[in-house]
């Protein structure tokens, strides 16, 4: 540039901001210098930037020289959106007994809550009822739980949505359960059958004439 030329600083690329310091124009003087001390370009931390969506809890933001990145505690991100964590298996038990369920977490300290839901399933496991009282919000460590009086040899739909301080919306990671999300209570029946089928069954045809009272 040429002394005596001007340059104006107006905008930035995208994840950069003008310095709040330095003057907007200046002259180009002798040996390639300017006047005085021009503004810069900033590299924008969206991750302190107030207002702006970056990362969803529990996903943690880190701020990169003009953009940022998000990371899971556990599981992976949403490859939509590259901004929230979906779809993880969170390392829970659910166990039972003839008359009782039990749940236990141990997950990343990034989760300070668990929503948890117990229902029955009706015969034909098409449509379950809640308990009353559920879901029920788990908040002091060790994330522990049992439900008694429950009757055996039925089953029972378990949900466990794990979540973080800043409340329920869209910041759960959902894992519902054992493979299908059910659990049954032990049968409690005679024999190794754990679904309870009848033992030793027979049965006997009884021919009853027209005159006997019944």
């Amino acid at each position: 540039m040429s002394v005596g030329n001007r340059c104006t600083f107006s905008t930035c690329n995208a994840g950069y901001t003008l310095s709040t310091y330095g003057y907007a124009t200046v002259t180009c003087i002798a040996d390639s210098k300017w006047n005085t001390a021009p503004k810069t370009c900033d590299d924008i931390n969206e991750c302190n930037k107030e207002g702006l969506l970056t990362c969803v809890a529990p996903a943690t933001c880190t701020n990169t020289d003009g953009s940022f990145t998000c990371a899971c505690p556990v599981g992976k991100l949403d490859t939509k959106t590259n901004n929230r964590c979906v779809g993880t298996t969170l390392p829970f038990q659910v166990k039972s007994t003839t008359s009782s369920i039990s749940f236990s977490a141990n997950v990343s300290t990034a989760f300070t809550q668990v929503r948890l839901t117990i229902a029955q399933w009706c015969l034909d496991k098409t449509v379950y009822d809640k308990f009353t009282g559920y879901p029920k919000n788990l908040t002091v460590r060790p994330f522990e739980h049992t439900l008694t009086k429950l009757e055996a040899g039925l089953r029972f739909y378990v949900k466990a949505e794990f979540g973080t301080a800043s409340g329920y919306s869209g910041d759960w990671v959902t894992e519902e359960g054992t493979s299908e999300g059910e659990i049954q209570t032990a049968c409690n029946c005679p024999g190794t059958d754990p679904t309870g089928s009848p033992v030793n069954m027979s049965a006997t045809q009884v021919r009853v004439s027209r005159h006997q009272r019944l």
